[in-house]
């Protein structure tokens, strides 16, 4: 019976990843959405995607070599590797396709689009004195969280992120290039609003 156990135990190992991993892979999945669709990634949050990263990673690759190995030995439970293919890929797929949303910015474009209601009657209901919000106050506005708020004349411009060194978010120009402040740089977004990145 322990027999049966022991030789039962590296089947289910190498026959394909478990429920598990595919879970904890979709959670990594939604988390990297999060993350790369702001306009800049913050640091910290950076380094817990890569950490989860590496720890799925290292366990499928281990998984992998194990399943190799063992079915060089034991060709008879070669079935149970190719009867579910598509679990072996789903790792790699996940980090293709999140690399492919950061790459295009597709994900940003979609969270700017549900929040753009949100953002549009925010800029609208700031008064011409606006002063900006004070150091540590934070408010949703759509799905971004807005640390920062400042007012230069007709422009209204956000911090959504900390990027390390630098600040990211978003800035709402009605007429033309919004004001570069010290180092800031805009790449435009749509219409009257563009991602603004402000450097020390």
């Amino acid at each position: 019976m322990e027999e049966a156990k022991a030789s039962s135990f590296p089947r289910r190992f190498v026959r394909s990843p478990g429920k598990v991993e595919l879970i904890l892979t979709a959670v990594w999945l939604l988390a990297a959405a999060c993350v790369y669709s702001n306009v800049g990634i913050d640091f910290g949050y950076w380094l817990l995607l890569n950490g989860g990263l590496l720890l799925l990673g290292g366990f499928w690759f281990l998984r992998m070599v194990v399943a190799i190995f063992w079915f060089a030995m034991k060709p008879q439970d070669r079935k149970g590797l190719i009867g579910r293919p598509f679990r072996w890929v789903a790792l790699p797929a996940t980090v293709v396709l999140t690399l492919a949303l950061a790459v295009t910015h597709v994900d940003l474009w979609v969270r700017f689009q549900v929040s753009k209601p949100a953002l549009n009657e925010f800029v609208n209901s700031v008064p011409a004195d606006f002063a900006g919000w004070e150091y540590g106050r934070s408010q949703w506005i759509g799905l971004f969280r807005v640390t920062e708020a400042e007012r230069h004349g007709e422009v209204v411009r956000f911090i959504t992120t900390a990027t390390w060194l630098d600040d990211a978010g978003l800035a709402y120009s009605p007429n033309g290039n919004p004001p570069r402040i010290g180092e800031d740089t805009y790449h435009q977004l749509e219409g009257s609003w563009w991602l603004w990145y402000r450097s020390w």
